[in-house]
C-alpha cells in the first residue's frame, strides 16, 4: 500500500521529508482536496506560449550532461514542489497540480545533472523533464529512462503548465532544500553510528564508563545533546563486562587502576553533541523553509549547512583519532601493534588502512571552508546571489567522507574486540555492541593474515552507509536519540 501524505499545516514536519525519502520510489498518495483550484483552459494560446517562456527559463539555464546528483534529489524537490503549489492555489492550476502528484504517485523520479552547480541549472532540469524535453531523464522502477519515454508510457501529452507557473517555478530554491534535507537525514544517522563506533572502540580498548556517567552530564553539564550522546553509548555498552576494572586487570596492558581514557574518547558526549546541536539547528531552518520556500537561494540555508560540513569534520577528526590508537599498543592498552593477529614482521595489518582515515579527514576539512563567503551581489541587478546550492552540494560529499572514516574506525574496532574476546571468553560485551560485533563480523571475516582490503573496506562503509549495523543494534535496544 502506497503511503499517505498530508502536505499542509503543522503536520508537514522535516519527518514528512524523511519519511518520502524512505518511500518516494513505491510512489506515494496525497490525502488533499482540489476541488477549490482553478482549472485552466485548454483551448487558450497558453501552449503556445509556454513553448516560448520554456525556452527561455529553462533551456538556457539546464546542463544535461555530466554526472548525476543523488536520485533522490529530483524526487524531494519534486514533493517540495506539490507542498509549494498547494499552498499557493493563486499560482497554480488545478492541472498542473494533479500532473505532479501522477509523477509522485508512481515514483516517477525526475535526474538531475551535478555539472550546472547553481540552483537555476537544476530547477529548470526538473521542469524540463515534467515536460517530456527529451534529453532530460528520469527514475522509474529502478531503470533511467528519457522523459519522452516516460510520456508514452503513460499517454501524457502537453504540461498543462501556463507560462507564469513555469516562471514562478524556476524562482523556488527547491533543489538546494531537497539537497540539505538528504545531508540533515544523512547526518542524523552519522551522528548515531559515531556514538556506536565510540562504543566498539571502548569495548576493544575495555574503556573506562566514568566519563559517560549521568550524573555528570544531567546535573553538571546539562546540555540536552551532551546528555543525548553520552545517553546513547551507556545504553549500547549496557551490561558489557569488558569495560569495568577487572576485565581490565584481567587483560593486562594497563599500569595500575585506569584514571581516564583519552580525550577522544571521554569528550566525546561534548563533541558527538555538539555536532547534534548543529544538526538540530538544521532541522529548525528546514522547518522554518517548508511554511514558504525562498524565491532564490536562502542565505540561511547556506550557513546552517556551512555549520553542517564543519561538525562533520569534527565528528571525523575525532573518530580519526580513536582509530589511530588502536594501531599502537601502548595507546590501546595492550591490543598487538597494528591489531596483527599472526604473524607480526609479514603481516602488515591496519596501519595503511588507519593512514587512509587521516587522508580522507585531510580532505574533509578542506570541506569545512564556507562555501556562504562565495556569496556575492550583482552590482547590476542588485540581487543578492547566496551560495547555498554549493553549500548543499558539499555536504553532501562531506557526509560521504564522513561515512568512510567512522567505517574505518568501525572495522578497526571490531578487529580490536576480537582479540579481547580471545583472551577474555568468560567476559561478556555490552547488549548493543555484541549485536554490532556480530552484524559486522557476518559480513567481514576477522583479519589474520595479509589479504587485499578494498572489498573489506566498501562492505565496512556500505554498513555505515545502509545503517546495516545501527538498525541492527536499535532492533535489540530500541532508537538512539
Amino acid at each position: 500500500m502506497k503511503k499517505k501524505f498530508v502536505l499542509n499545516g503543522s503536520e508537514f514536519q522535516c519527518d514528512s521529508v524523511f519519511d518520502f525519502i524512505e518511500s518516494q520510489y513505491e510512489g506515494i498518495k496525497v490525502d488533499v482536496d482540489l476541488s477549490g483550484y482553478t482549472s485552466v483552459n485548454s483551448e487558450s494560446t497558453a501552449n503556445e506560449e509556454n513553448a516560448g517562456r520554456l525556452e527561455l527559463y529553462a533551456r538556457t539555464h539546464a546542463v544535461l550532461f555530466g554526472e548525476l546528483l543523488n536520485p533522490e534529489t529530483g524526487g524531494i524537490a519534486l514533493f517540495l514542489m506539490l507542498k509549494e503549489m498547494l499552498d499557493h492555489p493563486e499560482l497554480y492550476s488545478r492541472e498542473s497540480i494533479e500532473y505532479v502528484m501522477l509523477y509522485l504517485e508512481f515514483g516517477i523520479v525526475p535526474l538531475v545533472h551535478a555539472a550546472g552547480r547553481n540552483e537555476k541549472a537544476a530547477i529548470s532540469e526538473i521542469v524540463l523533464c515534467l515536460c517530456g524535453t527529451e534529453d532530460t531523464l528520469c527514475k522509474y522502477q529502478d531503470k533511467k529512462l528519457k522523459s519522452s519515454e516516460i510520456y508514452n508510457r503513460f499517454n501524457l501529452t502537453a504540461a498543462p503548465f501556463v507560462a507564469s507557473e513555469i516562471e514562478s517555478l524556476l524562482n523556488l530554491s527547491l533543489v538546494s532544500t531537497a539537497i540539505a534535507f538528504i545531508a540533515c537525514k544523512k547526518a542524523i544517522e552519522l551522528v548515531k553510528n559515531a556514538d556506536l563506533c565510540t562504543a566498539l572502540n571502548m569495548e576493544a580498548i575495555r574503556g573506562e564508563l566514568g566519563a559517560f556517567d549521568y550524573r555528570l552530564h544531567e546535573y553538571g553539564r546539562p546540555y540536552k545533546t551532551q546528555i543525548k550522546s553520552a545517553e546513547n553509548i551507556r545504553r549500547i555498552l549496557h551490561n558489557s563486562q569488558m569495560t569495568t576494572e577487572l576485565a581490565r586487570e584481567a587483560f593486562g596492558g594497563d599500569h595500575g587502576a585506569r584514571c581516564q581514557d583519552a580525550i577522544c574518547i571521554r569528550a566525546v558526549p561534548q563533541t558527538h553533541g555538539g555536532a547534534r546541536d548543529i544538526v538540530e539547528w538544521l532541522q529548525n531552518v528546514l522547518n522554518s523553509g517548508l511554511k514558504s520556500f525562498q524565491k532564490s537561494e536562502d542565505p540561511l540555508l547556506g550557513y546552517a549547512l556551512d555549520m553542517l560540513t564543519i561538525v562533520l569534520s569534527d565528528l571525523g577528526n575525532i573518530s580519526e583519532r580513536r582509530s589511530f590508537r588502536l594501531t599502537d599498543s601502548q595507546l590501546s592498552y595492550g591490543l598487538p601493534m597494528n591489531l596483527v593477529a599472526e604473524n607480526p614482521g609479514f603481516n602488515h595489518g591496519f596501519p595503511v588502512v588507519q593512514a587512509a582515515a587521516t587522508a580522507i579527514l585531510g580532505e574533509l576539512k578542506l570541506m569545512a571552508l564556507p562555501s556562504s563567503i562565495c556569496s556575492k551581489l550583482n552590482c547590476s541587478s542588485g540581487e543578492y546571489q547566496s551560495a547555498s546550492y554549493l553549500a548543499a552540494l558539499k555536504s553532501l560529499r562531506a557526509c560521504e567522507h564522513l561515512e568512510k572514516i567512522l567505517s574505518i574506525e568501525m572495522l578497526m574496532a571490531v578487529q580490536g574486540m576480537d582479540f579481547v574476546k580471545s583472551k577474555l571468553s568468560e567476559f561478556n560485551f555490552g547488549v548493543g555492541t555484541d549485536v554490532a560485533y556480530k552484524t559486522v563480523r557476518e559480513h567481514i571475516k576477522p583479519l589474520k593474515s595479509n589479504r587485499y582490503l578494498i572489498p573489506d573496506l566498501k562492505m565496512a562503509n556500505q554498513l555505515i552507509s545502509d545503517n546495516v549495523v545501527l538498525n541492527s543494534v536499535e532492533e535489540v535496544i530500541g532508537g538512539l536519540r
